[in-house]
């Protein structure tokens, strides 16, 4: 039996993109009363994507098409057709997730809900074939594949911790002018990026909060034992890596 994804999906289109499909610029774009200046949030899964874009006011874009997927209200009075020279002047918004971090809780909600049978269920994962596969759908895809093509010199990059709230909310109340507040819930980081917080415990026998925090447990169980474990992630992820140790993180 396959398992059935809980995920909020981004657009709906069916089944979350897999890794040859993800990537493809999906993104919101948020407008001012000025349309000659324009933010536009990336989407990369698993780093808060899901916490950022229930505060983000935008228009449902993607960055590498220039269109959007739904029409703009008449009061920003844009001219679809003329929209590249609006993004002129545009800025970009992108959350990066320490790498192994990243992978270790996308893969556990790819494990997650499989039938007790399946190859794929916890217990009977055959770890050398994780380890070789690494990429499994787009929340274990690079990070650097959801950027490309974008000049990082117009990059706000924020980073997905326990600052991500505090400094996401600054950076909206400097864009659009207005206050961005905080709610109670907005300032436990573990309600803005552990996947532990977003799985309905009540869901199915299969889906619960204790079931995921034990994938996660399992994973981490065997990256610890296994050196060569850890290098082939950091092999395969040395971009993202590269890319979260070196650039300059907003900092309000």
């Amino acid at each position: 039996m396959f398992k059935k994804s809980t995920e909020p999906k981004f657009v709906d289109d069916g089944e979350p993109a897999g890794p040859n499909q993800a990537g493809e610029g999906q993104s919101y774009c948020i407008v001012r009363d000025n349309p000659s200046r324009s933010l536009v949030y990336v989407h990369i899964p698993k780093n808060a994507s899901s916490w950022t874009k229930h505060h983000t006011p935008g228009f449902l874009f993607n960055y590498r098409t220039q269109k959007f997927y739904e029409d703009i209200p008449t009061q920003y009075n844009i001219d679809v057709s003329t929209w590249s020279e609006h993004l002129q002047n545009v800025q970009y918004v992108v959350i990066l997730r320490e790498p192994i971090d990243r992978w270790v809780t996308g893969l556990a909600q790819y494990l997650q809900g499989w039938d007790p049978e399946h190859p794929l269920h916890i217990n009977n994962v055959d770890w050398d074939m994780i380890f070789n596969t690494v990429m499994f759908d787009s929340h274990t895809q690079p990070q650097c594949d959801f950027i490309k093509g974008i000049d990082h010199s117009k990059i706000t990059w924020l980073r997905c911790d326990d600052t991500l709230a505090k400094n996401f909310g600054k950076m909206m109340e400097q864009f659009t002018g207005t206050p961005f507040n905080l709610t109670t819930a907005d300032q436990d980081p573990t309600n803005v990026f552990n996947i532990t917080k977003k799985i309905k415990p009540t869901v199915t026998e299969l889906f619960t909060t204790e079931l995921q925090q034990n994938i996660v447990d399992r994973i981490n169980e065997k990256l610890s034992s296994n050196p060569d474990y850890l290098n082939r992630l950091r092999s395969f992820y040395k971009e993202d890596c590269e890319l979260f140790e070196t650039v300059n993180f907003y900092q309000a």
